[in-house]
């Protein structure tokens, strides 16, 4: 009982980002990008790149990875170049039973996000999209989607997913208000002509931000209109 109450606590952690799944069709496969699972409080500026994930942050992500297994195939893995992100990355690998290495990707830290970051309240829609954050997303679109059945799992940190969402979904992220949990992440996939996104229960186009700014032509994998 105290087995099944704990696991239960832990899938509470990653409900919304189970949820933002179940908003994307089933006709076609996904990317996942979500923040790191728990971590140990981070008490100096030294211990901004080296602090890990608690036990209980291991376990929410084995959890999270055996309630995708069966349900999507990896297709690409990868992370933060931060230890906490590639460790949450192996872990919800090995709960999903997938097998494939993990890249380490300088786009889904925070050094290559920082300016645009920094920046984020005083972007207005039509702007030019900072070079990073349409690098971004150039890489979790990909030249070519995630096929039926498959996932890009990519881990990252609070500020990269507040990146994104800010300059593409028009979210103003502020803490504690609206700041992204543990393991909470979008889900983005191709609907049509369209790629969607979606986060805490809404769906976003990235096409109507990104043709805003005039940025869809340069997206390798734009699809048709």
């Amino acid at each position: 009982d105290c087995d099944r109450l704990c696991l239960r606590g832990k899938m509470e952690l990653t409900k919304a980002l189970l949820e933002n799944l179940m908003l994307a069709p089933r006709t076609c496969g996904v990317t996942v990008l979500a923040r790191h699972s728990e971590r140990y409080p981070i008490l100096s500026d030294e211990e901004v790149f080296t602090v890990g994930l608690t036990e209980n942050g291991v376990a929410m992500a084995e959890t999270l990875g055996v309630e995708l297994r069966g349900r999507y195939r990896a297709r690409r893995l990868g992370s933060s170049p931060v230890g906490r992100c590639v460790d949450t990355v192996a872990a919800v690998g090995r709960g999903a039973g997938w097998q494939g290495h993990i890249l380490t990707e300088d786009v889904l830290s925070h050094p290559f996000q920082g300016e645009a970051w920094d920046q984020r309240h005083s972007y207005s829609p039509g702007e030019a999209m900072p070079e990073a954050v349409f690098a971004l997303v150039d890489f979790l679109l990909g030249e070519s989607g995630p096929g039926l059945g498959e996932m890009d799992f990519f881990c990252t940190h609070d500020t990269v997913l507040g990146t994104l969402l800010e300059y593409c979904a028009g979210q103003w992220i502020e803490f504690p208000e609206n700041w992204p949990n543990f393991l909470e992440g979008v889900v983005l996939w191709r609907d049509g002509g369209d790629f969607c996104m979606a986060w805490r229960g809404e769906i976003y186009s990235l096409q109507k931000a990104l043709r805003l700014n005039g940025e869809l032509e340069r997206l390798k994998g734009c699809p048709a209109d």
